[in-house]
C-alpha cells in the first residue's frame, strides 16, 4: 500500500473531565443502547449507518475543515454516553482531530484501491463505536487515481436520526461549497427534547394514547410481517444487515406524486401502501403491522428543526390490506398512519413493554419490519436531498439491533431510493431481494399509470420464479388410450404360465387370474352392469379381490371398495352413499347378507377363458374407480377416478421405475387405498406379480420379510410408517432386506428425515418419494431420494410433477406464492378426479377453474411452497385434515361421531403432537356428567369404533372444562394441542395429562418460602432505581425502571441467584412479589438478604 495512514487515536471508555451536564437518554436512544448488547436476540450491532460517496475534484483539507465546522454546530455529534446510560454534550476542544482520516492510493490501479476500500467497509460497515468515543461519526476519505476520491462514513444512529443524516451532509456540503460563511450555531436541542419527553410521559397525553391505543390493538390485533426465514432470529450471533436497493426516477416520482394526490393521499401513504402488498404477497397475508419512525420533532427549542439528533419515535400502524382496489387500500394506510400519529406518546416501545407483562415470553421487539420514509425539509436547505450533496452515493448499509427489515426511502437525485436493509442468513434465500424489486416494480407501475390504482391485486411474482415454475410443469406426453386391463391380458396371453399373485399358501398364474377375472366379469355383463357404473367390491385381501378389480375394468364397469374389515356400521353408511347396484362378495362376508342391492358371489363362479365383447376398447373418460374418503362434513366423500388418469399414472409410473416382466411387488395397501391400484394395474401391466400377505398376518414385519425373502420381492411400494417397522423388525433381528428389492416408493404420508438412512443400513435399493391426494390419481409428484438427507433437514423435498401432472402454490385470490411462501397447492392435469360420487356441491367446491387461465384446479387442502430450483414442499394442511399412516382423515368425521355420545357437550380432536403421535379426541362432558364413568375413554374409543374405521379411532382422550377458543369465538386448534389442566368437575381419565405437578408431587420440597427471595429482590431493586422498595406489589417500570435498567436487573439475577433471565421474562414480573416467585422456581442459589 502506498501512502500514509494517519489513524484515530484510542478514546478511553470514561467519561470526560470537561464534558457538559449528564442527562437521562431519551427512549429510543436508550433502546438501542440495550439492544446493541447481547442480552437480546440480533444484538452485537449499534444503530448504525455507513456510506460510501464518490467525490470528484475534493479538496481533502477543505473537506475535513467543513466537517469540523459541522460538527461544532451539532451538539449530538459531540455527545458522549456513561456506564449509568447517562449523556453529555463535550466542548469542541475535547473533540480530537483530525476528525477525518486519509488513506492515499492515487498510485495504485483499480484493484488495488477496491481492494483497500473493501478492507475499510469490512471494519467500518459494521461498526459498534465506543459510548465515550468523542464524535457520533467518523469519516474515512481514499484519494483514488485520476483525482477520484472515496468518502467513506460511519455514523451512529443513537445521536443521528434518519432526517439528521440528510441534515449532517447538507451542512457538510454547506460548509464545503462556502467555506467563509460559516455555519451559524444552534440553540441547545437534545437536552430539552429529552425533558420534554419525560414530561409527555407524566402527562395525560401519554395516559389517553396508551388506552386508545389498547383499545385499537384490542379491536385489530398486531399483524407483524411473516415472511420466509431461513434461520432462528434467537440463534444469529450478530445482527448484521446487507442492502437492497430500487429507486424511481425524476419523471416517475412526479407521476407518482400526481397519482397520489388525485387519489386522495399523500406520497408516504401510497408507498407505505405498496409496501404493504409486497410484503403481503411474500408471507401470505393481507393484515399488515410494521413500525413506522416519524420525525417527531416539538418545538423544545427553535433550532430543532434544524438540529442533528435522534428525534424520533417508532409508533405501530395497523392495515387490513383487505380493500378491493389499490386505491382504497392507499386511503386505509394514510387513515392508519394518521392514526399511529394521533398516538404518538404511546410508542412502539410503550407496546413491546405492555405486551410483555402481558402476554409470557413476548419478544422484546414485536414488529421487527420498519418503514422509514425521510421526505422532510430543513431551515436554510428546502427540500432534503439524501446523502448525495456533497457526491455519489455508490454504497451503503445500516444496522440496528432487533430490525429485521428495515425499508428506508429519500430523495435521490431528483427522485426516491428506497433502501432495504435485511439481517444476513436470516430471510429464506433470495426474499429480501425480491421484496425490494418487487416494491420499486410495483411502485414503477403506480407512476405509469393511474388505472393501476383501481387494479385489485399485481402480479408480483418475479420472471425467473415464473419461468423455473413453467420448466417444472412442463410435463406434456401423450396420454395413453390402452384399457386399464390391456397390458395384463397381453402378457396372459403370451405366457399364462408365470405367476400373477403370490401368496404364502398359494401362486396364481396369469393365465387362472385371467380365467376368474373373465368368469366375474361375464357375470356382472349379464346382470347389466353398464360402462362406467360403479360395482362393490367387498372381499378379503387376497387373489379373488385383485381378479374382481379386473373383472370390474374387463367389463367396462368402475370398481368400489368396501373394506371386511370395516364396522357395520362404516360398511352400510358407504353402502348406501354409493347407491351400487352389484356387490361383488363371498357368501361368509357379513356384509353379503345385509347388502340391500344384487349380490354377485365369486365362489359360485367357475372360471372363464372368453373374454367380455364390452370394455375392451380405451375409454379415457370413463369412470374406472370410485375410492371413498373421509370427508369434512362427517360424511364420506367418494372419488371419481377415470380411466384416462389410471392409464397415464400407470405408463408414467412403470417406465419412470423401469418396471418389468420379473418384478414381484409386495401388495400391504388395502384395496380401498389408492396406493393398491399401482399394485394392480402397474405391477401386472408390466407382466409382474404381486405379493399378497395372509389376510390375518397382514400387519406382521415378520411375515413381510419373510414373503420378500421366499419369493425374491424388487418393489416395495407403501407408507412411511409400514417402511419403518419393516426397517425396527430388521434391527432387532440383524437382518437385511433381501438383494433382489431394488426399489421402495414411499408415500401417503410425512417421510421422516430419518427413515431413508435407516433403509440404507438394510437395503441397497432405490428410493422414492411420491406424493398426490387420492383426488389426483395416487400419485401426480415424486421426488428421488438419492442421497442421504442432511441431517439439519426436517422435512423431505415434495419433489416435481409426474407426467401430464402441474402444480400451483396460490394465495386466497388464486395469485401464484412467491419462492418459499406457503401457500395452498392446487393441482391440474390428467390425473385430476371427475368429482365425487352423487356430489356436486363438494365437487364445485374442491374442483374450481382459475378465473385468469382457464386452468381446472383441484384445491388440495395441502399447504407447501416453491423451493428456488422449482421442487415443492409441503408444510401442512390448510383445513382439518392429516394423514395416519397413509390414510386421509378428516378430523371433523371423527368429531361428528364422538359428538353422537350422550356423555359428550362439545369436542374437538387433534392429529399428532410432539407428546403423542395419534389422534387425540378432547371432550367437553355433558352438564348431567359431572362425575363420568373411570371409563369414559374407553367407552368414547368404542363408540367411534363402532362407526369408523379402526384407524379413525382416538388414541388418546383427554377430558377439558371447556374448549379453548380463538379471538373470533372459534375452537383453538393451537391451543388443544397443549396438554389440559385437570378437569374441575371430574378426575380426569387415565389418558387425561394433568397440570404440571407441584415439586412436592413430584417427590421434591414443598413450595419455599418466598420472603428470602423478595428481600433480595427488593434490595437489588432499591439499589438499582435508588428508592426504597415499600411495596412488593409496586410495577418496577412505574418506580422509574426503564429498559437499560431491566438489563442491569438481568446482570443482578445472573450473578447473584443464578437465574439466566431473559428480557421478555423480566417484562413478565414486574413486581418484585412477581420475580421473587419466579427467581425461587429457577434459581440455583438461596436468597440472601
Amino acid at each position: 500500500m502506498s501512502g500514509s495512514v494517519l489513524d484515530r487515536p484510542a478514546h478511553a471508555a470514561t467519561p470526560h473531565a470537561q464534558a457538559g451536564p449528564w442527562f437521562p437518554l431519551s427512549a429510543m436512544q436508550a433502546a438501542y443502547l440495550v439492544g446493541r448488547g447481547d442480552t437480546l436476540a440480533l444484538g452485537r450491532v449499534s444503530s448504525h449507518v455507513y456510506h460510501e460517496i464518490l467525490l470528484e475534484g475534493c479538496d481533502p483539507d477543505r473537506l475535513e475543515a467543513a466537517l469540523r465546522a459541522v460538527v461544532a454546530r451539532h451538539a449530538a455529534l459531540r455527545t458522549i454516553i456513561d456506564p449509568e446510560g447517562r449523556q453529555a454534550i463535550l466542548p469542541m476542544q475535547d473533540v480530537p482531530t483530525p476528525l477525518m482520516t486519509r488513506h492515499d492510493h492515487s498510485r495504485d490501479d483499480e484493484q488495488a484501491a477496491q481492494a483497500a476500500i473493501h478492507a475499510l467497509r469490512r471494519r467500518l460497515s459494521a461498526q459498534v463505536a465506543p459510548l465515550a468515543r468523542p464524535c457520533a461519526l467518523e469519516a474515512v476519505l481514499i484519494a483514488l487515481p485520476a483525482g477520484r476520491h472515496m468518502l467513506l462514513v460511519s455514523h451512529e444512529g443513537l445521536h443521528i436520526d434518519g432526517l439528521s443524516m440528510q441534515i449532517l451532509f447538507a451542512d457538510w456540503a454547506s460548509a464545503y461549497a462556502r467555506p467563509d460563511a460559516g455555519l451559524d450555531a444552534l440553540a441547545p436541542c437534545v437536552a430539552p427534547y429529552v425533558a420534554a419527553e419525560q414530561r409527555e410521559r407524566e402527562g395525560p397525553g401519554w395516559r389517553q394514547s396508551r388506552d386508545r391505543w389498547l383499545s385499537r390493538q384490542a379491536r385489530d390485533g398486531l399483524h407483524p410481517p411473516r415472511l420466509p426465514l431461513a434461520a432462528d432470529p434467537d440463534k444469529l450471533a450478530q445482527g448484521l444487515t446487507e442492502r437492497f436497493e430500487a429507486s424511481l426516477d425524476t419523471q416517475a416520482w412526479t407521476h407518482f406524486q400526481a397519482h397520489a394526490g388525485a387519489a386522495g393521499v399523500t406520497p408516504a401513504a401510497a408507498v407505505f401502501a405498496a409496501y404493504c402488498d409486497v410484503l403481503s404477497r411474500w408471507d401470505g397475508t393481507h393484515a399488515k403491522t410494521l413500525n413506522v419512525t416519524l420525525a417527531y420533532r416539538p418545538p423544545v427549542s427553535p433550532d430543532i428543526d434544524a438540529a442533528i439528533g435522534n428525534f424520533t419515535r417508532p409508533v405501530l400502524a395497523t392495515v387490513t390490506g383487505t380493500q378491493p382496489r389499490f386505491e382504497l387500500r392507499a386511503k386505509a394506510a394514510q387513515a392508519a398512519l394518521m392514526e399511529a400519529l394521533d398516538l404518538r406518546h404511546f410508542t412502539a416501545l410503550d407496546a413491546a413493554r405492555h405486551l410483555a407483562s402481558a402476554s409470557p415470553g413476548q419478544a422484546a421487539l414485536i414488529v421487527p419490519y420498519t418503514f422509514n420514509f425521510a421526505l422532510g425539509d430543513a431551515p436554510g436547505h428546502g427540500p432534503l436531498q439524501g446523502v448525495e450533496t456533497l457526491g455519489t452515493h455508490v454504497h451503503g448499509v445500516s444496522q440496528t439491533p432487533q430490525v429485521w427489515l428495515n425499508l428506508f426511502v429519500m430523495r435521490q437525485r431528483g427522485g426516491i431510493v428506497l433502501q432495504l436493509d435485511a439481517v444476513t442468513g436470516l430471510f429464506a434465500p433470495g426474499v429480501p431481494a425480491c421484496v425490494a424489486d418487487s416494491l420499486g416494480q410495483l411502485l414503477g407501475r403506480l407512476a405509469d399509470s393511474p388505472q393501476a390504482w383501481q387494479e385489485a391485486e399485481f402480479d408480483l411474482l418475479p420472471a425467473a420464479q415464473r419461468q423455473a415454475r413453467e420448466r417444472a410443469n412442463q410435463t406434456d406426453k401423450p396420454v395413453p388410450v390402452d384399457s386399464l386391463h390391456a397390458g395384463f391380458v397381453r402378457h396372459a396371453q403370451v405366457d399364462p404360465g408365470r405367476p400373477a399373485v403370490l401368496t404364502a399358501s398359494r401362486g396364481v398364474t396369469r393365465g387362472e387370474l385371467l380365467a376368474q377375472a373373465c368368469a366375474i366379469a361375464q357375470r356382472l355383463v349379464s346382470h347389466g352392469v353398464q360402462p362406467g357404473e360403479p360395482v362393490a367390491i367387498c372381499l378379503p385381501k387376497g387373489p379373488e379381490q385383485v381378479a374382481a378389480v379386473l373383472a370390474a375394468s374387463l367389463a367396462g364397469a368402475a370398481y368400489l371398495p368396501i373394506a371386511t374389515d370395516w364396522p357395520d356400521a362404516r360398511q352400510d353408511e358407504i353402502a348406501g352413499l354409493a347407491q351400487a347396484r352389484v356387490l361383488v362378495t363371498r357368501e361368509n362376508v357379513p356384509l353379503a347378507a345385509r347388502y340391500a342391492g344384487e349380490r354377485l358371489l365369486v365362489e359360485d363362479l367357475a372360471p372363464d377363458s372368453d373374454l367380455p365383447k364390452t370394455g375392451q376398447a380405451g375409454a379415457p373418460d370413463r369412470l374406472a374407480y370410485v375410492l371413498y374418503t373421509s370427508g369434512s362434513t362427517g360424511a364420506p366423500k367418494g372419488v371419481m377416478i377415470g380411466q384416462g388418469s389410471v392409464a397415464n399414472l400407470v405408463h408414467d409410473t412403470t417406465a419412470r421405475f423401469s418396471v418389468q416382466a420379473g418384478d414381484r411387488a409386495l401388495g400391504l395397501s388395502a384395496l380401498h387405498f389408492d396406493l393398491s391400484v399401482f399394485d394392480i394395474f402397474g405391477v401386472l401391466h408390466a407382466g409382474g406379480a404381486l405379493v399378497l400377505p395372509d389376510p390375518d398376518k397382514a400387519a406382521d414385519p415378520a411375515h413381510w420379510l419373510d414373503l420378500m425373502e421366499r419369493f425374491g420381492v424388487t418393489l416395495l411400494n407403501t407408507v412411511p410408517a409400514v417402511a419403518q417397522m419393516l426397517v425396527e423388525h430388521c434391527d432387532a433381528i440383524d437382518a437385511q432386506l433381501p438383494e433382489t428389492l431394488r426399489l421402495v416408493m414411499l408415500s401417503g404420508d410425512r417421510i421422516p428425515p430419518s427413515l431413508p438412512g435407516d433403509l440404507r443400513r438394510r437395503s441397497r435399493a432405490r428410493i422414492a418419494s411420491l406424493g398426490g391426494p387420492t383426488e389426483t390419481t395416487v400419485w401426480n409428484i415424486f421426488h428421488p431420494i438419492d442421497t442421504p438427507v442432511p441431517p439439519h433437514l426436517n422435512r423431505i423435498p415434495y419433489g416435481r410433477p409426474l407426467a401430464n401432472s402441474r402444480y400451483h402454490v396460490l394465495d386466497a385470490a388464486l395469485n401464484d406464492c412467491p419462492d418459499w411462501v406457503v401457500g395452498e397447492l392446487h393441482a391440474s392435469g390428467a390425473g385430476l378426479a371427475q368429482g365425487y360420487w352423487r356430489d356436486p356441491l363438494r365437487t364445485a367446491q374442491a374442483f374450481i377453474t382459475h378465473p385468469r387461465n382457464g386452468e381446472r384446479l383441484y384445491r388440495t387442502g395441502d399447504l407447501g411452497r416453491y423451493l428456488p430450483d422449482g421442487s415443492l414442499e409441503i408444510v401442512g394442511r390448510a383445513d382439518f385434515q392429516v394423514k395416519l399412516h397413509g390414510q386421509r382423515v378428516e378430523l371433523t368425521d371423527i368429531e361428528a361421531r364422538l359428538a353422537s355420545h350422550p356423555l359428550v357437550r362439545a369436542c374437538a380432536v387433534t392429529g399428532p403432537a410432539p407428546d403423542h403421535d395419534g389422534l387425540t379426541a378432547h371432550v367437553v362432558l355433558a352438564g348431567d356428567a359431572k362425575a363420568p364413568p373411570p371409563d369414559v375413554a374407553q367407552q368414547l374409543k368404542a363408540h367411534v369404533a363402532a362407526q369408523l374405521p379402526a384407524y379413525m379411532v382416538p388414541t388418546r382422550v383427554l377430558v377439558r372444562d371447556a374448549l379453548p377458543l380463538s379471538e373470533n369465538g372459534k375452537v383453538d386448534r393451537q391451543a388443544l394441542r397443549h396438554p389440559p389442566a385437570p378437569s374441575a368437575s371430574a378426575a380426569p381419565p387415565p389418558e387425561a395429562q394433568p397440570a404440571s405437578p407441584s415439586p412436592a408431587a413430584e417427590g421434591g420440597d414443598a413450595e419455599p418460602d418466598l420472603s428470602a427471595f423478595e428481600q433480595g429482590v427488593a434490595r437489588i431493586w432499591s439499589e438499582l432505581l435508588k428508592r426504597e422498595i415499600a411495596d412488593l406489589d409496586q410495577n418496577f417500570f412505574d418506580l422509574g425502571g426503564d429498559s437499560i435498567k431491566a438489563a442491569r436487573l438481568m446482570a443482578r439475577l445472573r450473578k447473584e441467584f443464578a437465574v439466566s433471565a431473559s428480557l421478555a421474562q423480566v417484562m413478565q414480573h414486574q413486581t418484585v412479589r412477581g420475580m421473587a416467585r419466579f427467581v425461587a422456581a429457577n434459581g440455583r442459589a438461596r436468597a440472601t438478604p
